[in-house]
This record gives structure tokens, sequence and C-alpha cells, in this order.
């Protein structure tokens, strides 16, 4: 299966600090959306702002 770009920006909070990024080649973070269907999940987390 190949993989696809998604259009427009796509908001992406990093959790984890640059110098473990810088380290480890890897980013730990949380994709965020406004799409209020997401709502129904139990792991959601609104932020307000």
């Amino acid at each position: 299966m190949a993989g696809r770009e998604m259009r427009d920006v796509h908001p992406f909070l990093v959790l984890s600090p640059r110098v473990f990024n810088a380290r480890t080649s890897l980013v730990i973070g949380l994709p965020m959306t406004t799409a209020e269907y997401n709502a129904q999940y139990a792991d959601v987390v609104c932020i307000a702002g």
C-alpha cells in the first residue's frame, strides 16, 4: 500500500524535548484536529484557545 500526501496544514503538538529528538531521530507528539467527529473517541483531549 502506498502512502498519500495530505493537503492543507495538519498541526502536531511535539511533546519530546529537542535534545531527545536529535539523539534518537524520533519525535513524540500528538496530532491535533478541529474535526468534531473525532470527539467521540475516549482518548480525545479538548484544548481551548
